[in-house]
């Protein structure tokens, strides 16, 4: 028994032992010393985040598990939790000490508000977009209305934008156009009760815009005529110009395609009525002209039949009186084999030697029978032309449809954009039959119920809208005059404002064409830059993407909105820095090898690359090593020492400069051989490392700090270039910037960074 007691009593002195080492080694952490520097916040932008991370200045052998309202959120020192409603968000990360056996916790909570609460499907938004292409007067617009089935329709803004340009602030956008392309037309409403918005987009493609020519004084020269000698019977006609280029021809007979060349030869097998015609495209200019003949062909002969032996006796003839019609009666002396087809302005209207069409409305008609003699296999026609002016306008009684006609106009000069228009509306329920016709001083400015047209000069502006009932075949005419007398008169003197103008353009990692403008005050100035006509911004600096080999001519108008009066700054550049990919890479035999090498005991790896062509010419081979779109070095080969796991992607771009072109080659590494990382955090606040520096151009940012703006100045503190940062690695394109020291600065309310940049380029 006594033997029994003292094992016991050992077993249990064994085991309080073992307990007192676990106690002595958790005690062994002391977090405060490891100076762990913590950060949490959310993001309110595009993708809506809660955020946080954890770092120390000392301690190894740490795992991290993040928690978000007690679900799992990751296990990095840095985490993103992506939220879908707002709400209260309570963020913790569990830190534990796996050499030492301890853990902490650090926990903080965020308030997250920014998510919109609108429905806005429930509205029953109508959204209507519209393009006048008719062009009278060379006015052409793009339309828009949208309208919402909600109450509280009073708490909304509207914000109209056109290619990004603003364009309107009301519900019905009426956009004026002057060339063709293609427009994209957006909406955005904001509900400024429940504070939240959304966009409505359409993109339209305007062709039908027509430049203005002088057909006049190309002296054109054209003829028609008819071939009808032998067995060749043909139509024939040229139209020739002394002068014009770019012109291209479009023929048609009787409206059929007939040839596309400045002279026409059609062949034709009976006779009849032919209109012959030729369409005049200027593609420089953009318009176009019709010239057209028409030939009677009564010379083909379809068998024995001798028209004249049988003295046709034909009337036609029209009726104003009772049944508005036109009439047609045709005889022969022997109607044996003789059948017959009638046709008014080329619309079937009977088949027999007696032809009655109703009228409903004045014009001309051709009216034509075709004979065909089926015995002799042979067949004539006989045409003639009717102008019809008997018919009269019925009566509409409109003050009983009760009209709406209203007028307006804006004066609004500090955005040099005075305009004058109108509308009509009636209470009445056929308005399907209504045609409008809108003019200002007697043009023609829209097909509508509305408009609204821009002037340039004080003066008098007389507003017509006619309505016709096509249902009843009358009309009514409503006008009123605006006076306009906002307008400023006053000239700007470009040359004294003394304008700083750069073009250039940047063909290195980002392709792009560049422009700035100063005038030392921004006073009253509105700008707009254009690539090729087409608009890419409204400020005084412009950088635009470019992915091709072209001439790019880049103009900035500059408008003084207090003077009314503008000017525009053009520059021409030709782009050439594209490459063309030419080379056979494959039959040059590449071999491209990399490995790693894991050296625990310091803690390191080593990524080595080698590539080598079956390729007499190689002093044209130029080579770039990227490690995770880093630069590396400029040899065939390549060796690099890292410090911490992860996924490392060794990439060569492989450049033939002999004959422009190149190749890249790939390798994926995936990292875990080293027993913990070092932290990549080099700047004084632990949220910023900047690389490499001095830099020949680019510069890379590692930031852990959320979104925030970074500048770029001189030493003068005058700001170059501005910017936004997100989480991760940021690139900087400083290559327009000659050689000398700048400033890169943050400074968003809780976290202010000053650092010098020096620019060395070779």
């Amino acid at each position: 028994m006594k033997n029994l007691n003292k094992i016991i009593f050992l077993i249990l002195g064994v085991i309080f032992s073992f307990a007192l080492s676990v106690n002595s080694a958790r005690a062994a952490c002391n977090w405060n010393s490891l100076r762990a520097s913590t950060n949490f916040w959310d993001s309110c932008k595009g993708k809506y985040a809660v955020n946080g991370y954890i770092v120390f200045k000392t301690g190894s052998c740490l795992k991290y598990q993040w928690t978000v309202n007690g679900n799992k959120a990751g296990n990095n020192y840095i985490m993103s939790y992506p939220v879908t409603s707002n709400g209260t968000y309570t963020i913790c990360v569990k830190v534990s000490d796996t050499c030492n056996k301890c853990d902490t916790t650090y926990c903080t909570t965020r308030s997250f508000t920014c998510i919109s609460n609108c429905n806005w499907s429930t509205r029953k938004p109508s959204f209507y977009f519209i393009d006048s292409c008719v062009g009278f007067n060379n006015t052409y617009s793009l339309n828009s209305y949208i309208g919402f089935n909600y109450s509280k329709s009073t708490c909304f803004k509207y914000n109209w934008t056109v290619n990004a340009s603003n364009a309107g602030t009301s519900q019905i956008l009426n956009y004026i156009i002057t060339k063709n392309g293609t427009y994209s037309v957006c909406l955005k409403v904001t509900d400024t009760c429940n504070k939240c918005d959304t966009t409505f987009c359409s993109t339209r493609k305007v062709t039908c815009i027509k430049g203005t020519c002088n057909w006049k004084a190309m002296n054109a020269s054209t003829n028609f005529w008819d071939s009808c000698s032998g067995k060749r019977n043909s139509l024939n006609g040229y139209v020739v110009f002394k002068t014009g280029k770019c012109l291209s021809y479009q023929w048609t007979v009787n409206g059929k395609k007939a040839g596309t060349n400045y002279i026409l030869n059609y062949p034709i097998t009976t006779n009849g009525s032919y209109t012959i015609c030729v369409k005049v495209t200027d593609s420089c200019n953009n318009c176009d002209t019709t010239y057209c003949y028409t030939k009677y062909i009564s010379c083909i002969s379809g068998g024995k039949c001798n028209w004249k032996s049988k003295k046709p006796q034909l009337y036609f003839w029209d009726s104003c009186t009772f049944s508005k019609s036109l009439v047609g009666w045709i005889d022969f002396n022997s109607s044996s084999c003789l059948s017959y087809k009638w046709t008014v302005n080329g619309v079937p209207a009977g088949t027999s030697g007696y032809m009655t069409y109703s009228l409903t409305k004045n014009g001309t008609y051709s009216v034509c029978v075709k004979v065909i003699d089926s015995c002799n296999n042979c067949d004539t026609t006989y045409c003639a032309n009717k102008t019809i002016t008997c018919i009269k306008s019925s009566t509409c009684n409109w003050k009983s449809r009760k009209p709406t006609f209203h007028t307006f106009d804006s004066c609004d000069t500090r955005g040099n954009s005075s305009y004058v228009g109108g509308w009509v509306t009636f209470n009445y329920s056929n308005k399907n039959c209504f045609k409008y016709e809108c003019t200002v001083n007697g043009k023609i400015t829209s097909l509508g119920f509305y408009t609204n047209k821009t002037v340039t000069s004080n003066g008098s502006y007389v507003v017509c809208i006619k309505v016709t009932d096509t249902c009843n075949n009358c009309d009514t005419t409503f006008c009123s005059t605006r006076y306009i007398n906002c307008m400023s008169t006053k000239k700007c003197n470009w040359k004294s404002k003394k304008p700083a103008i750069y073009f250039w353009d940047s063909c290195q990692k980002y392709q792009t064409l560049n422009g700035y403008i100063d005038f030392g005050t921004s006073s009253c100035l509105l700008y707009q830059w254009t690539i090729n006509g087409k608009v890419v911004n409204n400020y005084a600096y412009m950088s635009y993407n470019i992915t091709q080999n072209g001439t790019y001519t880049m103009c900035v108008k500059v408008m003084d909105t207090c003077n009314n009066c503008d000017t525009t700054y053009c520059s021409t550049k030709v782009v050439t820095c594209f490459k063309t990919n030419i080379c056979n890479w494959k039959s040059r035999k590449p071999t491209f090898l990399t490995y790693d090498s894991c050296n625990i005991k310091n803690n390191e790896i080593w990524i080595t690359g080698w590539v080598s062509f079956n390729y007499s010419k190689s002093s044209c081979l130029k080579y770039q090593w990227t490690m995770n779109g880093k630069n590396l070095n400029n040899s065939y080969h390549t060796t690099n020492l890292f410090r911490s796991n992860g996924n490392y992607t060794l990439c060569l771009k492989v450049t033939d400069t002999c004959n422009n072109c190149d190749t890249t080659f790939c390798s994926n590494f995936k990292i875990n051989c080293l027993t913990s990382e070092v932290s990549q955090l080099n700047s004084a606040d632990k949220l910023l490392k900047i690389y490499p520096n001095p830099t020949a151009g680019l510069l890379n940012l590692d930031w852990l700090g959320g979104t925030t703006t970074y500048y770029i100045t001189n030493m003068s503190g005058q700001i170059l270039q501005s910017g936004s940062l997100e989480n991760g690695n940021n690139t900087v394109d400083l290559n327009k910037y000659s050689n000398g020291l700048y400033l890169f600065r943050i400074n968003n309310g809780t976290t202010i960074i000053s650092e010098k940049i020096s620019v060395q380029k070779r």
